[in-house]
């Protein structure tokens, strides 16, 4: 610690400062005194202040880079305007330490306001000028639903849109890839129109969003100006300006956030700069940003969004402060609140920077530069509960500041971590808040005491139990953030800050096997301190799409040269010299076919031949670490090449510990720990953070207080409290526990089943974060067309990963008991290091072209589970390009290469020939075998930490936690399952079939669903579904059928909205059994095909959940429009012998719901992935998006209207063909409760022939250049009678042109007149309304 000492500061040795505070400082607050060292003639002598703007306090932090004084001082937040509680809190800490303000050289200052706009909605009116023909890609999105199972879910960017469609103008113009060529001029005119509507609708800021604007922003900027001319007061924003990278979607919502929040976030700087200069201080404002940068109030103006995570990244500076202070440049933050845990990664001294891809805030997708930060819903007033199904669990649900813990009586009486903590003697209820505050004791144990006795624990074994399922919650939290980028956590130290991150820092370092927690000296501070060693740092991109065989070097050079430029204009107009400056470069590199990027480092100066060789080199070896696995055969692309630039500024020096007593512990409490496996009470030594004697190890138990934290350490445990103020735990004997010796079935408890729980579905999580990073083609790694799941011995789903589409992840169970199957059959028998590779729909796969990859789990020689994964590959050697559109084929033979469990890998060793058959019989076999080595990778690196479980744990406490998971999903659904009516639900839906056959027996098909609910189980009876066909539309009876009923079932009786998370495993199927005639569609005998099982097995959900309606009408959603997917393919251009593939799933829409209307445009029911970026689609194919938008008058009315379907057009640039598998052309989807049906798809193919109508399902046809194929969604049904419907959301729905005024009138009864404003708004013309209603037969009490 010496050495550290002597070697800090600027330029020359150190001393400690003479300067000693003023006795009513010391009164005050304990002052931190920092080492002041000898400048240099570079350096500069500044006296700075950092505010750190949080939901309850402001933290103000004073330091003289002279002197080396540091000063703190806290002041309430004043929520109505944050610029007062600021200016407070800086007056204050001046007049109470005689600081003179006037000599205040810079304020840095981090802030929510940003970020509080957006969660609490609370923006300016904004609008918004996009290419024509897109209008809608704002509000369609991914086309994904943000959860799995829900019926009820709220979709942020339809339900809370930043910009209503009445307020999206389209102009046209259009740029193209790959260099951004012009193939349509900017309509000036058509801007200028645009701009005076707005302004003539009252928006407050304008979005100016258009296609491959990152490659060629001339169209934005131009609009731009002309906006300006039309409207000056308006804040106008470019996409490319904000975020210039490709994938449309997520630049126009970053832009679109920009645009919202600018009015808001500019008022708030001005009037606190303005503040400032008015209280006499002079001193330059900078505002800290989410890369983890100061920026001045110029740039904050002009793009708010950079400041969204200003508070989270100003703690992980002052994190990598402390860790450079101890001399640990590898660490693990952990600033842990009330109500959530921020956790960040630093290695080698840098930040971990967030993927422009994860990065979200409220849901919406956020695409800036940002440190990359975890949230969970974690922290000290995180309730404790047993939920419906008697599992015992701690948060998301917090008990906030108000009411708070039940300890800080006011009016909590939920137990919390913050009350167990209490009840187990770890903190000190008379020295909380440094003494200002006192906890009550017995209201946290009658609080722990009622859940106590819910879970047959006792007291001290609830109250333990609630701080390690909470701490193994942050645990497994951490292991998500650093395992799966290839991070061993055992090789960093954790900084636990936060008011409550010292509390639990050392036990979730023991579960992480972390051997070293740093505490700063004010951990509830650290935000702010962080503010005092930013520096000014601004970032730019530009997309590339250059890759290793054909690299343009002159124009990345260009581009680096000319982004340096932009960049050193910024800090020029901060006042930072060219000397003073640093420049970083980067670039995003993948495998070509890859959608997900990874950060490589770029050397300065000009880029050679020679520095891409090693770039690439770097990219392989980055991709093995993180991954696994890389592919160095494979090509390599550069996506994006990014620049940041640092503007070096003063900081705050190395502090020195306060002078004072130094005396050891003020006494002892006795507190509980467990250890061995027992609750034992130790007597811990109670200290006063500022009475720590200095470099003297010491050992736990210890509780250290201060005003802003509590600071634990476990028994078995030492720390030392160095010079600096920071306290440094030894956890070594936390880690070095063997649980396997201790856990037993027979000792097994809830909280072991909680924490083992969250394990396995953290090693689900991980495969799927793997495989969807190292997937080559779009319809998995974009679509998310894939799953994963662990499966026990005996073949029971154990977890799943979230990103799965549940019709991947479901049927992996199937797939295991397939395999099994054929190898007894075999006499073959499951051995290590097996991988086995399946599609047998008549073996428990989906389809023939859901490729499993099953890795049998061993542990000290026994088979102890399984680790799985399976995708959706573009071909397998089917009768036509692609593996979607085969609606011909006329057995299982035809569909396909056929995989029964065949041992790609037998005993470790590759199956080589195997992988020659694939190469020889598959189109796009690059691709294909790219994305079965992503998904090898994913199932043994699921395998891997499937072992480490075992070893953890012990393969008998594993093994017993099954039992507790599945009885838990079980119970859970039979509960919910007994509160329907018994009886007897039946329903019938038709499918269109081959509408073009002449043989009555292959169209107009029924699916017939009878349920039967029988107390706790329910039967589901397919008698009466047509008969299979010899053409591909069955639908194979494991994987699809009984995937598509228990998926409806759970997401109708369990949503997710409602219910919060439920484990996915074989429990919650068990209470249902389902039974179809074999031969039926539905139980098809082999081997009839299967291929395009897809959309008749939604279909049968749809009619599921139409049966389910009539015993629980409010948790539906009345008919769902079908999905469609077309295979598009043709000749490569580089060589014609090969073949281009690209899938896309054209979205369906669901039905009004109670309460809420149909979501537009997005996957339904079993399925549930994503579209592919236009700017990704036109980039590497011969294709043109030349429309996406919502369909206009097509919603199905109701109470609550039916969702939208979507208009999307693509043109052939090259020639090639299509194939086609829908339904739903002929037969609308059903309307509930007096809702209308909603409206059926169309398909239009338009070529040199003219236009044709096509049928939902289209064998291989060939398309010549210049073909264009127009597919038009589905719209949902309506819920409810449509003279019930709101009249102002009928309003709404005209201005925003999904219906007509005469639709209004005829449909809802809802008269509009215009508006008296002159803005060409309408009115609801109440009287008329109620009048027409009436005559229309509505109710004489209609809500207008």
């Amino acid at each position: 610690a010496t050495d550290l000492l002597r070697s800090s500061g600027v330029g020359g040795r150190v001393a400690l400062s003479a300067r000693t505070p003023a006795p009513q400082q010391q009164q005050q607050q304990k002052p931190l005194v920092c080492l002041a060292a000898a400048k240099d003639g570079a350096s500069k002598d500044e006296k700075l202040v950092g505010v750190d703007v949080g939901g309850t306090f402001t933290d103000v932090v004073y330091t003289d880079t002279a002197t080396g004084i540091t000063l703190t001082h806290k002041v309430p937040t004043t929520p109505d305007n944050p610029s007062r509680g600021v200016l407070n809190g800086i007056l204050e800490l001046c007049e109470r330490y005689g600081i003179e303000k006037g000599e205040i050289t810079r304020v840095l200052h981090g802030t929510t306001t940003a970020t509080n706009a957006i969660l609490e909605q609370d923006g300016c009116k904004t609008g918004m000028i996009t290419t024509e023909g897109y209008r809608d890609v704002v509000h369609i999105g991914r086309h994904q639903r943000p959860e799995n199972y829900s019926i009820l879910q709220e979709v942020p960017w339809q339900d809370r849109v930043l910009v209503k469609r009445r307020n999206r103008m389209t102009v046209k113009e259009r740029v193209a890839p790959p260099s951004g060529e012009v193939v349509e001029a900017l309509d000036e005119e058509g801007v200028r129109t645009a701009a005076k509507e707005l302004k003539k609708k009252g928006v407050d800021a304008i979005a100016i969003c258009f296609l491959f604007s990152y490659l060629n922003p001339e169209h934005e900027e131009r609009a731009a100006e002309i906006v300006r001319e039309e409207y000056p007061e308006a804040f106008v924003t470019t996409s490319a300006g904000v975020s210039p990278m490709f994938r449309e979607f997520e630049r126009f919502t970053t832009a679109l956030i920009n645009t919202y929040i600018g009015p808001k976030v500019a008022n708030y700087v001005d009037q606190l700069e303005t503040g400032l200069q008015n209280a006499g201080i002079n001193g330059d404002l900078h505002v800290m940003a989410s890369n983890g940068g100061a920026c001045t109030p110029l740039m904050v103006n002009e793009k708010p969004v950079l400041t969204v995570l200003s508070g989270p990244a100003a703690g992980i500076l002052g994190a990598k402060w402390i860790g450079d202070l101890s001399g640990s440049n590898n660490l693990i933050t952990f600033d842990v609140g009330g109500t959530s845990a921020d956790i960040g990664i630093i290695t080698g001294g840098q930040y971990e920077m967030a993927n422009a891809r994860e990065t979200e805030i409220a849901g919406y997708p956020l695409m800036v530069p940002q440190i990359d930060i975890h949230t969970i819903g974690a922290g000290g007033g995180s309730i404790a509960y047993k939920d419906a199904g008697g599992a015992f669990k701690v948060g998301p649900r917090s008990a906030g500041a108000v009411p708070g813990p039940a300890c800080y009586s006011r009016g909590g009486t939920e137990p919390t971590v913050t009350d167990a903590n209490v009840v187990l003697g770890r903190l000190v209820p008379d020295n909380f808040l440094g003494g200002e505050m006192s906890l009550d004791a017995e209201a946290s144990r009658v609080a722990v005491a009622n859940l106590a006795k819910e879970l047959d624990l006792s007291v001290e074994e609830c109250a333990e139990g609630i701080v390690t399922i909470a701490n193994a919650n942050m645990a497994n939290a951490v292991s998500s953030r650093t395992v799966q980028k290839g991070i061993d956590p055992r090789e960093y130290a954790l900084v636990a800050f936060g008011g409550g991150g010292s509390m639990q820092a050392a036990e979730v370092a023991g579960m992480l096997k972390i051997n070293k927690v740093l505490v700063p000296p004010y951990p509830g501070l650290l935000s702010a301190m962080g503010l005092l060693v930013s520096d000014l740092k601004y970032d730019t991109s530009r997309t590339e799409f250059e890759t290793n065989n054909d690299c343009n070097v002159s124009k990345i050079n260009r581009d680096f040269e000319n982004m340096e430029k932009e960049l050193m204009a910024q800090l020029a107009k901060d006042g930072v010299t060219r000397e003073d400056a640093a420049f970083t470069r980067s670039g995003d590199l993948r495998y070509v076919g890859q959608g997900y990027e990874l950060g490589v480092e770029f050397p300065d100066g000009e880029i050679t031949e020679e520095a891409l060789q090693a770039i690439w080199a770097q990219f392989h070896k980055q991709h093995e670490m993180e991954f696994g696995h890389c592919f160095k055969d494979s090509n390599i692309e550069l996506v994006n090449i990014k620049l940041s630039a640092v503007g070096t500024t003063e900081k705050i020096e190395e502090p020195t510990y306060p002078e004072g007593k130094q005396e050891g512990s003020l006494k002892t409490c006795t507190s509980m720990f467990r250890v061995g496996g027992k609750m034992q009470e130790f007597e811990a030594a109670v200290y006063d953070r500022w009475s720590l004697p200095v470099d003297q190890n010491l050992e736990g138990p210890a509780i250290i207080c201060q005003k802003d934290t509590t600071t634990l350490v476990p028994p078995g445990c030492t720390f030392r409290n160095f010079a600096n103020g920071c306290i440094e735990i030894d956890t070594t004997a936390l880690c070095e526990e063997d649980r396997s010796d201790t856990a037993s079935a027979d000792t097994f408890d809830p909280v072991t089943a909680a924490v083992i729980r969250g394990e396995l579905e953290n090693i689900a999580i991980e495969m799927g974060y793997k495989l969807e990073r190292m997937a080559y083609s779009s319809i998995i790694r974009e679509s998310r067309d894939f799953g994963t799941a662990l499966v026990s011995a005996n073949g029971d789903q154990l977890a799943e990963s979230k990103q799965s589409t549940p019709l991947q992840s479901g049927p992996i169970p199937g797939y295991i008991r397939g395999i099994r199957k054929i190898m007894e059959e075999r006499g073959e028998i499951f051995e290590e290091g097996d991988v086995i590779m399946h599609n047998d729909p008549y073996g428990g796969a989906s389809h023939g072209p859901d490729i499993g990859f099953i890795v049998p789990v061993f542990y000290e020689g026994n088979l102890v589970g399984f680790s799985g994964c399976t995708a959706h590959h573009l071909d397998i050697g089917s009768l036509t390009p692609g593996s979607c559109g085969i609606v011909e084929a006329v057995d299982a033979y035809a569909e396909g290469l056929q995989f029964k469990a065949i041992k790609v890998y037998a005993r470790g060793e590759k199956n080589i020939p195997v992988w020659h058959m694939l190469e020889d019989n598959i189109r796009t076999s690059d691709l294909v075998k790219g994305d079965m080595e992503a998904q090898i990778a994913s199932a043994q690196q699921g395998a891997i930490k499937f072992q480490e479980l075992m070893a953890k744990w012990g393969t008998e406490t594993v093994e017993g936690s099954y039992g507790d998971l599945l009885s838990y999903s079980e119970r859970i659904m039979r509960q919910a399952i007994s509160e329907l009516p018994d009886g007897e639900y039946s329903a019938t839906t038709y499918i269109d079939g081959y509408q073009y056959s002449d043989d009555p027996m292959y169209k107009d098909l029924p699916l017939c669903v009878k349920l039967r609910v029988k107390g706790d189980e329910m039967e589901v009876d397919l008698t009466g579904t047509a008969k299979q066909l010899d053409k591909p539309i069955n639908m194979p009876f494991t994987g699809t059928v009984d995937c598509a009923i228990w998926l409806t079932i759970r997401s109708i009786l369990l949503d997710s909205k409602i219910h919060g998370f439920i484990p996915q495993n074989t429990g919650l199927i068990n209470p249902i059994k389902i039974y179809a005639p074999p031969g039926c569609m539905a139980n098809p005998i082999f081997p009839a095909p299967t291929i395009a099982r897809f959309c008749p097995g939604n279909q049968l959900a749809d009619t599921v959940m139409k049966a389910l309606a009539q015993a629980a009408p409010e948790k539906i959603s009345a008919g769902i429009g079908n999905l469609k997917v077309i295979s598009f393919s043709g000749a490569r251009p580089e060589d014609e012998s090969k073949y281009w593939v690209h899938m896309e799933i054209f979205e369906g829409a669901y039905g009004g719901r109670f309460g809420m209307d149909g979501m537009d445009a997005i996957d339904t029911l079993y399925a549930n992935t994503r579209n592919n970026p236009i700017e990704d689609i036109e980039s590497h194919l011969p294709l043109r998006v030349n429309k996406y938008e919502l369909r206009e008058n097509a919603a199905a009315p109701g109470q609550w209207r039916g969702g939208l379907g979507s208009i999307r057009e693509f043109t052939y640039l090259a020639d090639g063909g299509a194939s086609v598998e829908g339904e739903g052309h002929k037969y609308k989807p059903w309307g509930f409760d007096g809702g209308a049906e909603g409206e059926t798809a169309f398909l239009k193919l338009t070529d040199d022939q003219g236009t044709v109508d096509m049928p939902s399902k289209m064998p291989y046809k060939p398309a010549k250049k210049g073909s264009k194929f127009i597919a038009v969604g589905p719209a949902g049904g309506g819920y409810g009678n449509p003279l019930l419907r709101d009249p102002e959301k009928v309003l709404s729905d005209v201005e925003d042109e999904y219906i007509t005024a005469e639709a209004a009138r005829e449909q809802y009864g809802v008269v509009l007149v215009a508006g008296t404003n002159g803005d060409g708004s309408m009115l609801v013309d109440a009287e008329a309304t109620r009048a027409a209603r009436e005559k229309m037969g509505g109710p004489k009490a209609t809500p207008v």
